[in-house]
């Protein structure tokens, strides 16, 4: 568990919350990440490494946490301890899913902060985090992620009108500005689902041009479109409870 000395909030905005979840993703793939989730003081991660490595790679993550959040007060050392046995590891792991319904926060309902997208495919990046939870945790159905993210299916969304957010989503980028190449691909599939829908887009025409050039990644359509329909399901549930 990772938090600052001043214990303030880590994360206030989606920025930030994708940021950190970008982090967590360079920096702990190699200690063998398999959860995270930002609370809103502190962060808590699950690795499969030793006591050795799993202090390096904390010390580490608190380093770019601490330059890439913008955070003023340092982080207190890394709180670790070891998970000695299986129904420990089920226990510790759903301890950190539901880090927003154990303190109470609902400042992340797209739970972008949270190892969820990654391992539910509503974002492009940790393949190795699901082989994880498949090999380390298998009894781990898809029905328990799904409580954890609040609804009880993820299905393709049809609003073309929330695609630039989704696809944003998609790849925990705050936008779709920019030249790297995690962001030149959301646009590419983005484009693809626009086209596929028959919907106009929001690209220039050159811009469109270029990016259909490359065939877009089949992940990455995947991963946008159910960050559509999540969006969609989510957002009606909001409007039915008033």
């Amino acid at each position: 568990m990772l938090r600052t000395e001043e214990r303030r909030v880590l994360a206030p905005s989606v920025a930030q919350r994708r940021a950190l979840a970008t982090a967590v993703h360079a920096f702990a793939e190699r200690a063998g990440l398999l959860a995270f989730r930002g609370s809103d003081t502190h962060i808590h991660l699950v690795l499969l490494a030793d006591r050795a490595l799993a202090g390096r790679t904390a010390r580490a993550l608190s380093y770019a946490l601490h330059a890439r959040l913008g955070l003023e007060a340092p982080f207190e050392p890394a709180r670790i301890k070891p998970v000695d046995s299986q129904s420990h590891l089920e226990n510790v792991f759903d301890y950190v899913l539901r880090q927003d319904a154990r303190h109470g926060f609902d400042s992340d309902p797209w739970h972008d902060a949270s190892v969820l997208p990654d391992l539910l495919g509503l974002r492009a990046m940790g393949g190795d985090v699901r082989r994880r939870m498949r090999e380390y945790l298998p009894r781990v159905g898809r029905d328990r992620l799904l409580a954890r993210l609040g609804v009880e299916t993820l299905h393709p969304g049809t609003d073309t009108s929330i695609g630039v957010e989704a696809a944003a989503a998609a790849v925990a980028r705050p936008d779709l500005s920019g030249k790297a190449r995690d962001v030149c691909a959301a646009r590419r599939a983005l484009l693809a689902l626009f086209d596929e829908a028959g919907a106009p887009h929001p690209f220039e025409r050159s811009v469109a041009c270029r990016l259909r050039r490359i065939p877009a990644e089949p992940r990455l359509l995947r991963a946008i479109s159910l960050q559509i329909g999540f969006r969609e399901d989510v957002r009606a549930t909001r409007l039915d409870t008033g």
